[in-house]
């Protein structure tokens, strides 16, 4: 038997239920719907947790793919699914729940806290439930309403997180270190639970065919993290090597229009001193050139080309190659 939310789920078995946040002014129940895959022989749990930030579709609907085609009588260990854990972020397209205008992002306040605000009530709730049950942990993350990313991974910096984010397979080759201990990954870091952030795609990249093609590469992984701890039968696949760092931040430094003159180097390793963006004003003058810092990759571009100072225009790891993640 496995037993979440006051939720018990029988060896063998699948079952969804919801955990309450809140009353709404009508009565109704705010709450965060899950499903659990209990297999029938022991092993990790895994939790996925979709939809932290609201803007971010692609991982409800992996994890849902996932669960409905896992089959648990298969299943060894139990899987967790989250697809929203800030459902109502979802239900308005916003990165935060709307409700919420002073925590209102919820990668950056866990563990949360009962007696406040209701995003850090979210995160209590999340963390104390859902979190603490799991062994392992995989926070899906998209670029949103503000950019658009090639598949990377944040790791909480312990090697048991190393290992999951190698586990995730052969499109995830780029791995960065945490950007803290506020997110789900960095909180369980510190309860032992392995946990990573990993990030694909955007909203601006929700036209069906390469919507759909994230989603299946986010399946294609959750799998593959399933190969790799024995929880079903089959041949993981993984990286030959992994671009290895930190992130860098570039930010608009002035007003104006992205203007798509350079070639697309999302995902591309480039030296230091490349062009990878340019921005001009209504006058056609040229306000920001945006080139390669230092050697690395970048990975997240802004959506909109209409930018405004101090806007973010731009992911870009920053690092080295390596061939055994491991000892990176």
């Amino acid at each position: 038997m496995f037993t979440i939310c006051g939720l018990t789920v029988a060896a063998g078995e699948k079952k969804s239920g919801s955990m309450e946040i809140c009353k709404t002014f009508d009565g109704q129940a705010l709450v965060m719907p899950f499903t659990v895959v209990n297999g029938v022989e022991d092993g990790p749990v895994l939790l996925l947790d979709g939809c932290i930030h609201g803007d971010e579709p692609e991982g409800p609907l992996a994890i849902l793919r996932l669960i409905n085609e896992v089959d648990p009588q298969k299943l060894k260990g139990t899987i967790v699914a989250v697809p929203a854990v800030n459902a109502a972020a979802l239900a308005n397209m916003k990165r935060g729940n709307p409700r919420d205008e002073h925590n209102y992002d919820l990668n950056r306040i866990y563990p949360g806290n009962p007696g406040q605000f209701l995003t850090g009530r979210l995160a209590d709730k999340h963390f104390n439930e859902f979190l603490k049950k799991a062994n392992l942990e995989i926070s899906v993350h998209g670029g949103g309403n503000h950019s658009f990313m090639c598949p990377a991974i944040f790791n909480s910096g312990i090697p048991e997180s190393l290992e999951l984010a190698k586990a995730m397979g052969e499109d995830w080759g780029i791995v960065m270190t945490s950007l803290g201990d506020a997110s789900p990954a960095g909180q369980g870091r510190k309860i032992g639970v392995a946990g990573i952030t990993v990030e694909i795609a955007g909203t601006s990249g929700a036209v069906p065919e390469i919507f759909d093609k994230s989603i299946k590469t986010l399946v294609k992984a959750f799998y593959n993290v399933l190969y790799h701890y024995g929880m079903l039968e089959g041949t993981p696949k993984y990286c030959t090597e992994w671009w290895f760092g930190h992130q860098e931040t570039v930010y608009a430094e002035g007003d104006g229009l992205i203007d798509p003159v350079y070639e697309n180097t999302l995902g591309k390793m480039l030296e230091p001193g490349t062009s990878i963006l340019r921005t001009v004003n209504l006058f056609g003058e040229t306000v920001q050139e945006v080139k390669a810092p230092c050697v690395g990759i970048p990975f997240g571009i802004h959506t909109y080309p209409s930018v405004t100072t101090g806007d973010w225009m731009l992911f870009f790891a920053a690092g080295k190659m390596v061939t055994d993640l491991m000892k990176a």
